[in-house]
């Protein structure tokens, strides 16, 4: 009888083997895969908290077309806890696909900080490869920067834990409270004979509430007080606010891969230069809203001006 019990667990444990190896991602072309440094790509470059860092595969088995994004496994730390920013997700190139991130913590000394494996998946969401761990030096910022805090608040700004709580429940009171003030006005405006129509001012435009809008940053003086976060993320929210209504997708949600993509396909009603520009403005406030980076006033007043300019060379143009 033992002997029938041996044989039945042998068979059992080879079968258990086989079913694992034919279901194995691996089999599938769900191969470990390098990421190689892309830009920057001078080899003796230094890199440091708050570069905008691309990241290339190559080697991929099946249709590059097919990648949808990149992600975490279950379970691993997150991108801010490893080190990292996620600025755009996987896009699909010749060979394989790349992403954009920023370091924002440096590396012990002669240490490194790593991104760790990265699942590949398709539009589907089943995954179809993985990647290697990357690492790399990361050296700290400058003297006349800071490094990013542990945690970042709303606008990119340091928040203690204790702060928000207390700011919470200090608007879940307020709105309480204007609910039920609301609620009593209506209860008394109902009792009330109803007065004359009202008549609404006409919906602005989407570039004359852009450039009202980028009037009314200016004069919040952002520049003037170096509260360079506070007006990168306030600039970027108007812009893609633009973009969404004068070209009717949602860039508030999308990357600045993504928003470059769409755009691309409206060349024809865009300003010269209408998509490199873009990116070039977003790519300078991703660089200052993900770190603590300073900038120059000039430098800010400049950002301003391209999207303001932007904004004017495109209401000449029709959207399609």
């Amino acid at each position: 009888m033992w002997i029938f019990w041996c044989r039945f667990l042998k068979n059992a444990l080879c079968a258990a083997i086989s079913f694992g190896a034919f279901f194995s991602p691996n089999l599938w072309g769900a191969s470990a895969l390098e990421w190689k440094l892309v830009s920057p790509s001078a080899p003796n470059h230094a890199v440091r908290v708050g570069d905008v860092l691309e990241l290339g595969l190559s080697g991929f088995d099946s249709n590059p077309l097919t990648i949808q994004s990149v992600r975490l496994p279950p379970g691993a730390q997150g991108f801010r806890e490893q080190g990292w920013v996620l600025v755009s997700n996987a896009v699909p190139t010749v060979e394989g696909a790349s992403i954009r991130i920023i370091p924002v913590r440096p590396s012990e000394p002669k240490g490194s900080v790593t991104l760790s494996s990265l699942e590949i998946v398709d539009a589907e969401g089943k995954v179809i490869g993985k990647t290697l761990p990357f690492s790399l030096a990361v050296q700290a910022p400058t003297e006349s920067q800071e490094p990013p805090p542990d945690w970042m608040g709303p606008g990119g700004i340091e928040v203690p834990w204790a702060t928000v709580i207390a700011l919470g429940a200090l608007v879940l009171v307020l709105v309480s409270a204007a609910a039920w003030g609301v609620f009593r006005w209506f209860r008394k405006r109902s009792k009330l004979a109803p007065g004359p129509p009202t008549v609404s001012a006409p919906p602005l435009s989407a570039d004359a509430w852009a450039l009202r809008e980028l009037q009314l940053l200016e004069e919040r003086r952002y520049i003037q007080l170096q509260e360079w976060k506070k007006f990168h993320y306030g600039l970027s929210d108007i812009f893609k606010g633009y973009l969404s209504r004068r070209f009717e997708f949602d860039a508030q949600k999308s990357t600045t891969e993504e928003c470059v993509a769409y755009l691309s396909r409206l060349e024809s009603s865009l300003p010269a230069g209408g998509c490199s520009r873009v990116q070039t403005v977003f790519d300078r406030m991703d660089q200052v809203k993900f770190t603590n980076l300073g900038t120059q006033s000039l430098e800010a007043q400049q950002v301003l001006d391209q999207v303001r300019q932007w904004i004017q060379e495109s209401k000449g143009h029709h959207a399609l």
